[in-house]
Parts: structure tokens; C-alpha cells; sequence
């Protein structure tokens, strides 16, 4: 039996199966995106946009300024992690 996220080759062997290659694809997309943003408002704007397919609010973007200015090394793996765990994303029609 294939480990999860993988699928036997036919050989015995195991490769990653598609979707886990493409989201690996998808997330080195969207690190470049954040990473190549100078300010923090753009970089917000592109963890947004990446992940919820829209800007943040004015109520969102204030808490974010405090958490980037606050844990500025950290500030941007937290609001990623925090919106992968937010109903909106998780969200499927």
C-alpha cells in the first residue's frame, strides 16, 4: 500500500502523486510572490490575494500591520498559517 500522498509506480517503487505535486508547484509560486513584495502592505496584499483570492479589509490589515511589525522574521509564515486554517479557505463548493 503507497504512503499517503504517494502512488505506486507499478514497480514496487512510489512517486508523489499529481495533486501533491501540484500544490508543492503552487506553494513555491506564491513564496515567490510574497518574497519579491517590498512593503508590508504589498506583502499582505499577496498572501491575500494568493490565498483568499482577495485584499484584506481595513480591520484585517490593521491587525496584520501590528503582527508584522510585532514578529517581523515570523510575521509572514504566521498569516499564511493562520489563513490556511480559516473557514474561508477551507471553504469548498
Amino acid at each position: 500500500m503507497p504512503k499517503h500522498g504517494t502512488q505506486s509506480s507499478g514497480d514496487g517503487g512510489e512517486r508523489p502523486d499529481v495533486l501533491t505535486a501540484a500544490f508543492c508547484a503552487w506553494m513555491a509560486l506564491f513564496a515567490q510572490q510574497v518574497e519579491k513584495q517590498t512593503g508590508a502592505n504589498d506583502k499582505m496584499d499577496a498572501i491575500y490575494l494568493g490565498l483568499l483570492s482577495r485584499f484584506p479589509n481595513e480591520t484585517e490589515r490593521k491587525v496584520l500591520g501590528e503582527v508584522m511589525s510585532t514578529r517581523s522574521d515570523k510575521a509572514e509564515a504566521d498569516v499564511v498559517h493562520a489563513l490556511l486554517n480559516t473557514g474561508e479557505f477551507l471553504f469548498i463548493r
